[in-house]
């Protein structure tokens, strides 16, 4: 069964998941929806990723007529936990980029809405699939220089 996925927030954390789906999951999974409050800025997503994506300005509509069984969200970090429990209502899973939530209420919100509604929330980092880290990791397991002890890196 293919994974039916739409994303909400097209900034830049977005592209390495929209990249993921397309490119690496294929078969397993579809990108089927965008929901942003910004048409231009879903209008310039689907640019970059090469692929016309349907684009919402509203979330229920986007549902209804999409149909997504996982929404992966990449709001601004102080949204994460009302769609969440929008995700929820819903009867969708929620992937949520790192951090769940900015606060000790957020997090409650969201642990209240898990059990209000039988779903379960994951946390992602964004960074550790972008395509130049994974290949990083890849030379690194490769051992060129030896075992590597111990990485210092900041973004």
């Amino acid at each position: 069964m293919t994974k039916r996925i739409a994303i909400a927030g097209t900034g830049t954390r977005a592209l390495n998941f929209a990249d993921g789906i397309i490119q690496r999951c294929q078969g397993h999974s579809e990108l089927v929806g965008l929901y942003d409050l910004n048409d231009k800025r879903m209008e310039g997503f689907c640019e970059l990723i090469g692929q016309k994506v349907p684009s919402y300005t509203d979330f229920e509509l986007m549902l209804k007529e999409q149909r997504p069984d996982t929404l992966m969200i990449c709001v601004t970090d102080k949204a994460h936990p009302e769609l969440v429990e929008m995700a929820f209502s819903h009867g969708l899973d929620a992937v949520v980029e790192k951090p769940l939530a900015m606060n000790r209420a957020g997090l409650e919100r969201i642990k209240a809405a898990e059990e209000k509604y039988g779903r379960k929330v994951m946390v992602t980092f964004n960074m550790r699939f972008a395509p130049y880290s994974a290949k990083i990791k890849e030379l690194l397991l490769e051992k060129p220089i030896g075992e590597v002890k111990t990485v210092s890196a900041e973004w």
